[in-house]
């Protein structure tokens, strides 16, 4: 389930449903089972509120796996105000030209804080006093079933 980022200082009034409002009479002792307004009327003169007041929340990366569009958004390389042009392989016009600037693939290609940052296995290794080489530099969207593949590979022959 993707977590809910909270946008401050927003407050939405959602309505009660029929059914949430028969179990807040129930709870003070009322049984109600008419229509809405009947339900609504005594939800009034019980002072039970008809609306609920709730800070209003949007879809955020908390809690995500990364995609190419974050990571390279955390490192610099999104131009914010094109936002919208930016796609896995890159905007195309008429002509199918395409704008390498927005090809999400080719500016990881280009990134080189992925080919010079060590790796998660690498810092496993030098903590334990060895040394790990060879070992794929890829962001696994780029990367795809070539990764998968060989390290298979590596493990059968092992």
């Amino acid at each position: 389930m993707r977590q809910k980022a909270v946008i401050t200082n927003k407050t939405v009034k959602i309505k009660y449903t029929k059914e949430e409002l028969i179990l807040k009479l129930k709870e003070k002792g009322v049984s109600g089972t008419e229509n809405m307004k009947h339900i609504q009327r005594l939800c009034q003169n019980m002072e039970i509120p008809l609306v609920e007041l709730v800070e209003k929340t949007q879809f955020g990366w908390e809690g995500q796996p990364k995609g190419m569009l974050q990571f390279l958004w955390e490192h610099g390389w999104i131009d914010i105000n094109n936002l919208g042009n930016y796609t896995a392989s890159g905007k195309r016009n008429e002509l199918v030209f395409i704008y390498t600037e927005f090809s999400l693939k080719y500016l990881l290609g280009s990134c080189q804080v992925i080919e010079e940052e060590e790796s998660l296995l690498q810092a496993q290794g030098t903590s334990l006093g060895v040394t790990v080489d060879q070992t794929q530099k890829c962001h696994h969207e780029l990367a795809g079933e070539g990764i998968q593949y060989s390290w298979g590979c590596a493990e059968n022959y092992y």
